[in-house]
């Protein structure tokens, strides 16, 4: 039970992170500098971000078995059911956005291309992990633009060079109208996000640049 509410406590901030983000986008007010200036307290805050959803194999899992559980004792967490449909919605969310961003080249969806950066749910992660959100984006409305799903690996940038930087591998991607930044992996840092061959989407609030478009 004290692993459950572990993870639980971190799924329902999240999905609380979450709301409020979506609260700000409609509002017109950054998010990501309200969370900055919350952290500046000293004392009685939590940093948790928002982003495309929940990931791995602990926080995603563990809230729905302690809701499933609670509910088949006749008990309603109330809470962690709120937090389960705005997680749940995070996914849809992040591709509407993508979506916009590529309507406003004045080219069909289906004539664009989309590439996912940051395909593991751990920033420190090599390889991909169970129960990832990035799987939703790949609904059959995000398929009118084709999605290139990629781990960590060298950011869009023109190179003169086709030799990548060293402990990267080299996996180029085609033609890319659009990226959307999901995890911040070590190799996106200290990337000049300015120098991208195309408009980024950053769900992560690490990037900055001309081109940047934060969640």
């Amino acid at each position: 039970m004290a692993k459950l509410l572990e993870n639980t406590y971190r799924y329902v901030n999240i999905a609380l992170v979450n709301e409020v983000a979506l609260y700000c986008d409609r509002a017109g007010i950054d998010v990501w500098d309200v969370l900055h200036c919350a952290g500046t307290k000293p004392f009685g805050f939590a940093p948790f971000r928002p982003g495309a959803g929940v990931g791995g194999h602990c926080i995603p899992v563990d809230p729905r078995y302690l809701m499933a559980r609670a509910e088949a004792e006749g008990f309603r967490l109330r809470t962690l059911r709120a937090a389960h449909e705005v997680l749940s919605g995070m996914p849809g969310h992040v591709v509407e956005r993508a979506a916009a961003l590529l309507r406003s080249t004045g080219r069909p969806l289906s004539d664009t291309r989309v590439t996912l950066l940051g395909w593991p749910t751990s920033p420190t992660s090599p390889t991909p992990a169970r129960h990832r959100p990035p799987r939703r984006q790949r609904t059959p409305r995000a398929r009118r633009a084709p999605v290139l799903p990629r781990s960590a690996g060298p950011p869009l940038r023109r190179r003169r060079s086709a030799r990548p930087p060293a402990g990267v591998p080299h996996r180029r991607p085609r033609r890319t109208d659009l990226a959307v930044l999901l995890q911040d992996h070590s190799c996106y840092a200290a990337h000049p996000w300015d120098e991208a061959e195309c408009a980024v989407l950053d769900t992560c609030g690490r990037a900055a640049g001309s081109r940047v478009t934060l969640l």
